[in-house]
């Protein structure tokens, strides 16, 4: 069982049902597992043989950033440049009994190179999905040294913080987990726990963080940098303030401190498709808002900005009498700070947000029962 936080009086709540004035947000709970081990990868063929085709523009898949790279392949160099019938670059892999897995995670960068490359010239490339979220597992685990967040939650000195409880054994617990064990996720009212499902007591804790007077309402886990000691957590707030969390350091960052974007409500959060920095907040004044984790904030101007609305309407004609308002797009001069881009989708409270899977469209669920199809890549 997971150990609610104690609770925090809340204002007094009109019982008129006529009433407009906006209702308390109360603390919600999630649950979210992630595995960080090593998974084994499907047979990648060129796109002349009977088994799965490398990768395309069209086709580039995610889920090959939580792949472990394949043993006992060899790789034809000069494969690497040929192109299909569509002109798309290929890559042929075949077996051998001398290679490495090394030479595959150099062929397999080199297709999703040429993949990645047209998504950019066919899209908004800062949202499209990046070569260094399509690697191979292995790949990122030799990569360089991920940045990490500023601020230690152990020893943090911020009002936002209650206090924070670690296992008494956290290190050695780490140190001798399995690998391919479950890591679980929760927010329970004004609490997060952080929990090994690898272990027989699965209710005991690894980290709980205490939130004071702000009801955790959402969290997102980032599955494509996800490693077997870095996973990357953002997390949103009834007072509008997002926690981007790293548990093995545990440290953290504060975005949007104190509402200096925007003021309201956190109520869905999720990690832009691929990316490992950009992540989309749904806000309950009716705002889309693309953030970077590791970009500071700035007071957001909206007349430094050019945006423009944009009619939403069936397919007989009708007026929905809701504009999709760009107010700050991803193709702005100034992307030094956040927020990245800021969209104005409905006049009503977004519940909840919904990637699909071709990496170009989010489904948006409104508080009027009501749900939007929005291209993000295009912005409308």
């Amino acid at each position: 069982m997971l150990a609610a936080s104690p609770p925090e009086p809340l204002p007094a709540i009109s019982l008129n049902p006529l009433s407009s004035e906006p209702r308390p947000i109360t603390g919600r709970c999630r649950f979210s597992m992630i595995a960080t081990g090593g998974r084994s990868s499907p047979p990648i063929s060129s796109p002349g043989s009977r088994g799965p085709s490398a990768p395309s523009a069209d086709t580039i898949s995610l889920a090959i950033g939580s792949m472990a790279a394949p043993q006992d392949v060899n790789v034809d160099p000069s494969a690497a440049s040929e192109r299909d019938t569509n002109g798309r670059a290929s890559t042929d892999l075949r077996p051998s009994l001398n290679s490495s897995a090394s030479e595959v995670d150099h062929a397999l960068v080199q297709a999703l190179s040429s993949a990645a490359d047209e998504m950019a010239r066919t899209g908004n490339s800062l949202l499209t999905v990046p070569l260094s979220t399509t690697m191979p597992a292995s790949s990122r685990d030799r990569s360089p040294k991920r940045r990490k967040p500023k601020s230690s939650v152990t020893n943090s000195g911020s009002a936002f913080i209650a206090r924070t409880a670690t296992h008494e054994n956290l290190s050695r617990r780490l140190a001798s987990r399995s690998p391919d064990g479950m890591f679980a996720f929760a927010n329970v009212g004004r609490s997060c726990q952080w929990l090994d499902l690898a272990f027989p007591s699965k209710g005991d804790y690894l980290i709980k963080i205490l939130f004071s007077k702000s009801q955790f309402l959402c969290h997102d886990i980032n599955k494509v940098s996800a490693t077997s000691s870095h996973v990357d957590i953002v997390m949103g707030f009834s007072t509008s303030d997002i926690i981007w969390f790293e548990p093995f350091s545990q440290k953290y960052s504060r975005i949007n401190k104190n509402g200096i974007i925007n003021s309201t409500a956190v109520l869905d959060i999720k990690w832009m498709p691929g990316s490992d920095n950009l992540f989309m907040a749904a806000h309950q004044d009716g705002s889309v808002i693309i953030y970077d984790k590791e970009q500071d904030d700035a007071v957001f101007d909206p007349a430094m900005e050019e945006g423009e609305g944009r009619n939403n309407t069936n397919d007989d004609g009708q007026d929905y009498n809701v504009q999709m308002h760009v107010i700050k797009s991803t193709a702005s001069r100034n992307q030094k700070t956040n927020p990245v881009a800021i969209w104005k989708v409905s006049k009503q409270a977004i519940n909840a947000i919904a990637f699909a899977t071709d990496d170009r469209h989010v489904a948006l669920a409104c508080q009027n029962n009501s749900w939007r199809m929005i291209d993000y890549v295009n912005e409308e």
